[in-house]
């Protein structure tokens, strides 16, 4: 009996440790079939991103870039540097540099970040023909064909990301920010429209004309090697203003350039000619035709149309200048 007991003891004994072996292998298995599992899923449905790769670009210097050619949706442009500063072809205008900046930056090294199709159908990106941005910036090295050719499409409904492809892709592809609207744009929003571009500190000497009057204001170094301003009637003008108002006129912009400007000049109402050891530029502003005033400077070359606002501002403040000298 007592054999036959131990017998049974030791029987369920080994049925408890195979029970407690099987447990610990479900507990086990199961977690691994998952992750097995889990694996097959991801590689099954990522096969795409597993077999493609980010386009690379060789870098490009901004300084070498020489021309930018915008094939927009509206409208063509055609820039280029003309030693530092760039300038449409068309007509030699002046451009905007911070905006020029803005796109070289992005051209040296575009950064390309997801790949969105490669499908070949580019209708729900705006990859379509004629319905994309053809950018192209050629360098003194490349004449023959461009350093960068990109084709830009619209952006996502976030507005984080652009849609893009390069023309030796077929892949569509994604850039970070709203790089559409950079390139999206008209030869009116890309102009430089200071009406003047100086430096306050080379002044040293003003010629302020109005329509009665005309006033020299000259620099002088005082004992304290303090600038000193006076008029041509030995009379002290308040540095601090006059500094305002030149800084004013050199941050005003005109709103556009006039295209077909009419045979009558209007009358002047005022002019400003500034000196100085290298330094020779000019304003002058006309009277108001249809709520804006006639401008023109050695700056913007062309004429142009001011604010209303803006043209009366720039009067108001250098005739105060005056009647502080008057008083």
């Amino acid at each position: 009996m007592v054999v036959m007991e131990i017998q049974k003891e030791k029987n369920r004994t080994v049925v408890q440790e195979r029970f407690l072996i099987m447990k610990i292998g479900k507990q086990t298995i199961i977690p691994v079939a998952i992750i097995l599992i889990l694996g097959l899923y991801l590689g099954f449905h990522s096969t795409g991103k597993m077999n493609y790769k980010i386009p690379t670009f060789n870098i490009i210097d901004s300084k070498k870039i020489t021309i930018i050619e915008i094939e927009g949706i509206s409208e063509n442009l055609k820039i280029y540097n003309d030693n530092g500063v760039w300038r449409f072809s068309s007509d030699d205008l002046r451009i905007e540099q911070s905006k020029v900046t803005e796109m070289l930056s992005f051209l040296v090294n575009p950064d390309f970040v997801d790949l969105i199709s490669d499908s070949g159908n580019y209708i729900n990106y705006g990859l379509e023909s004629k319905e994309y941005i053809t950018v192209k910036a050629w360098t003194d090295n490349n004449k023959n064909y461009p350093a960068r050719e990109l084709y830009i499409g619209n952006i996502n409904t976030t507005g984080n990301f652009t849609f893009i492809r390069r023309p030796d892709y077929k892949s569509v592809f994604t850039v970070r920010g709203n790089t559409k609207g950079l390139f999206d744009i008209t030869k009116n929003s890309l102009i430089d429209k200071r009406v003047l571009n100086i430096n306050i500190s080379s002044i040293n000497k003003i010629i302020l004309s109005f329509s009665d009057a005309s006033y020299t204001l000259e620099k002088t170094v005082g004992d304290s090697n303090e600038d000193i301003w006076t008029s041509s009637e030995d009379i002290a003008i308040e540095k601090n203003k006059l500094e305002q108002s030149l800084r004013y006129l050199s941050n005003s912009r005109f709103n556009t350039y006039i295209e077909n400007r009419d045979s009558v000049i209007p009358d002047l109402l005022f002019q400003i000619e500034l000196f100085g050891e290298s330094l020779s530029e000019k304003v002058i502003i006309s009277e108001k035709k249809d709520e804006i005033y006639y401008g023109e400077s050695t700056f913007a070359v062309k004429h142009f149309s001011l604010s209303e606002n803006t043209g009366t501002q720039i009067i108001k403040m250098f005739t105060d200048l005056i009647k502080i000298k008057e008083e």
